[in-house]
């Protein structure tokens, strides 16, 4: 049964154990296809799952979670375009009395929002649906839940209202259990830092603020980020000694207590008793500053006059000492080229990178220079010595440049600084990733993925500019980490924008030389076809981006081609599959290559895909022998027989340019000269010559005798070793 026959069958089904028979064959149907769910109406497909997740059996709903589990990886589009329907009845199950339902209700939550681009969306509905359920078992599994579902992937997003909802329950429920909530307070501070977290105790409401106050006090918290000296709105709690035990209500939360007015009114009265005793103050403060300022003036007016006074007595100094002030000058300008000289050698000698363009005198990791530059940024929030670490011609100095410079990236959380300097910081960026050291390449593309990651959809203006600088890089990428690290970013781009606006970009270098590259940008095809659903992609435009390439002359691009096709086919579906052929028929009459129809069809009748982690893999190697040695098998398919009659070896094999091949033609031949291992050749007191050589008779075969000069000298070594060994 298809996938779109299971899921009427779900739907009209009753019997609990059939209607988990039917989940699992769903999940089975994913696996097969390699992630992608073949149904025609994903919008009630979405809605039934949701209805199981809210009503169903607990076997039924575990089934559930784990096929969302299952979808989201390789379909992520299907659930972000139905994400409350599926978020909400998740956040429901966290408070199911089966653990294996909560916990894999967690995962799948986790999962989902480092996946996805809709983040900010999840935790405003943890807040509202969860923290703030009018349930308070939910409420408290979904506190408890938040040290798991909170980590460092999301600090740049706003947990304000996660941070209300905690603060709201604290507050009403204050004879309760304090230590869960307040775990949870101090996940979100230990992430977005003590500034933010000051910024959000700021935005609470006063009654809020202050209980917060009263609870780090009672708690004896000397590191609360807010005290009564920096907050402006503040009580002494000390003159009231019960006030920190009564909880202050929330505007939102419990409007029917009769004692809330009350409250509210002496929290007022408070206040307008803290403004007038600031006012006085401020008072006060206003009068001592003006007799300080009336004392000030009276002081510089004494200040000027003794000081006309000493100007007087050192111009009649100057005039009797002109002659001695010319000769000190003269020694004072030899004492200053000695100290610059002996500092510039002294400075070299520690290694740190001269500055282009600065004197001697100062250098690049000189304190005060730095001090002075520090309003000095680029690209608005880089201090302007990390640019200079990265050009400098010592690797170890840019390597020391782009690690602070990832330091300095990933302790970021205003992110707005990015934005208004974004097309010159990703120029910046991928001219770094020519640079001849692996550490720095690597790092540079950790840096592109942090920055795409955390301005999510605000990268689409440096869109062209990273995916052209990415695609060009390609080429280049014999290493596997790189690759990966490669995939990696430009799937994130893809992630942030959408798979047609990449891949158009990268279709564009499709006709370069570099068979490398061309077969990298084939993956990125494979990659993204087999992680987003067909809607996304026009199936037609991209098959005829992708066929042309299977009459590439280069073995690897041919095998790419064909494994992208097998990908693509199974996007258009047995129903749509004569449109791909009619193009690929097209190609073969008018490139004049018969048996192109029976090449792909063979590959399609396979029926296995490439699987996509952390690379492409394909699922069908070539065989090695006929690869290596040209010599092909009648007995070989179609299709990999159109793979082997390409040109060139193996791009990720070592080459073979160096290695002399013996034929008939091209006699292998050995020149007369011996290579002796050392150690027993020759002592280091003893000449080369002392071995001879016989250059009219070259020696054909490593394994030959030694002639009769090479056995005497052998003898003579191992005679003076042995008398060495027996004297000691």
């Amino acid at each position: 049964m298809d996938d779109s026959g299971l899921v009427a069958a779900l739907k009209r089904e009753t019997n609990e154990r059939k209607r988990v028979q039917y989940i699992k064959e769903l999940r089975n149907n994913l696996r097969r296809e390699n992630g992608r769910l073949q149904i025609t109406q994903p919008s009630q497909f979405f809605d039934l799952l949701s209805n199981i997740l809210s009503t169903d059996a607990w076997s039924v709903r575990l089934e559930s979670i784990q096929l969302i589990g299952d979808i989201y990886p390789s379909q992520s589009a299907y659930i972000d375009n139905h994400l409350e329907i599926i978020i909400q009845p998740l956040i429901l199950n966290l408070a199911h009395s089966k653990a294996n339902i909560k916990t894999s209700a967690i995962a799948t939550i986790h999962m989902i929002m480092k996946s996805t681009s809709h983040v900010q969306s999840i935790l405003d509905m943890l807040a509202e649906h969860g923290v703030c359920s009018h349930m308070p078992r939910l409420r408290l599994e979904c506190i408890a839940a938040l040290p798991v579902l909170l980590t460092h992937d999301f600090i740049q997003y706003d947990m304000y209202e996660l941070f209300f909802g905690l603060m709201v329950q604290l507050q009403n429920d204050p004879d309760g259990d304090v230590t869960t909530p307040m775990l949870g307070v101090e996940k979100i501070r230990s992430l977005i830092g003590e500034e933010k977290f000051t910024f959000y105790l700021k935005r609470l409401p006063n009654r809020l603020r202050l209980y917060y106050k009263n609870l780090t006090n009672l708690h004896a918290d000397p590191s609360s980020p807010l005290t009564q000296e920096d907050d402006p709105i503040s009580v002494n709690h000390k003159s009231n000694g019960n006030s920190s035990k009564q909880p202050l209500l929330s505007n939102n939360m419990n409007h029917g207590d009769n004692n809330t007015q009350a409250k509210d009114d002496e929290v007022r009265e408070e206040e307008e008793e803290e403004e007038e005793e600031e006012e006085e103050e401020e008072e006060e403060e206003e009068e001592e500053e003006e007799e300080e300022v009336e004392e000030e003036e009276v002081e510089e007016e004494e200040e000027v006059e003794e000081e006309e006074e000493v100007e007087e007595e050192e111009e009649e100094e100057d005039e009797e000492s002109d002659e001695d002030v010319e000769v000190g000058e003269e020694d004072e300008d030899e004492v200053e080229n000695n100290v610059h000289s002996h500092k510039y050698h002294d400075d070299a000698s520690r290694g740190s990178p001269p500055q282009h363009g600065i004197p001697p005198g100062h250098h690049f990791n000189d304190n005060s220079q730095h001090e002075n530059n520090e309003g000095d940024l680029q690209f608005g929030f880089i201090p302007s010595h990390l640019i200079e670490y990265t050009k400098h011609h010592e690797y170890k100095w840019r390597a020391k440049g782009i690690e602070e410079l990832h330091s300095l990236i990933s302790g970021l959380y205003d992110y707005q600084k990015i934005r208004s300097h974004l097309k010159g910081f990703a120029d910046f960026l991928i001219h770094l990733l020519d640079d001849i050291n692996f550490r720095i390449v690597l790092s540079t593309y950790d840096i592109l993925h942090s920055v795409i990651r955390n301005l999510n959809i605000s990268i689409r203006p440096a869109l062209k500019i990273l995916t052209r600088g990415l695609v060009n890089k390609l080429g280049a990428l014999s290493n596997t980490v790189m690759r990966q690290k490669s995939l990696k970013v430009i799937l994130c781009l893809i992630q942030k924008s959408s798979p047609k606006t990449i891949l158009d970009i990268a279709a564009t270098s499709l006709n370069d030389d570099n068979p490398r590259r061309k077969e990298e940008i084939l993956n990125i095809y494979i990659a993204a076809m087999s992680l987003y659903p067909r809607t996304d992609f026009d199936l037609t435009a991209t098959a005829q981006v992708i066929l042309p390439t299977l009459i590439d002359p280069t073995r690897r691009v041919r095998q790419a081609a064909l494994e992208a096709i097998a990908v693509l086919a199974s996007l258009f579906g047995h129903s749509r599959r004569s449109e791909l052929m009619a193009i690929v028929t097209k190609i073969e009459n008018n490139q004049n290559i018969p048996g192109l129809c029976r090449v792909v069809t063979t590959r399609l009748n396979r029926k296995q895909l490439a699987r996509v982690d952390d690379l492409v893999h394909y699922p069908h190697a070539l065989p090695t022998s006929a690869k290596s040695t040209g010599k092909r098998d009648n007995n070989m398919e179609a299709d990999i027989m159109w793979i082997l009659q390409g040109e060139g070896p193996d791009p990720y094999e070592r080459s073979q340019s160096n290695c002399s091949i013996s034929s008939p033609e091209n006699p292998r031949v050995n020149s007369g000269r011996r290579n002796h291992s050392a150690g027993i050749s020759r002592l280091p007191w003893e000449p080369v010559n002392n071995f001879p050589r016989s250059p009219e008779k070259p020696k054909t075969n490593r394994n030959a005798s030694l002639d009769d000069g090479y056995k005497m000298t052998f003898m003579r070594d191992s005679l003076s070793r042995l008398k060495l060994y027996n004297d000691n």
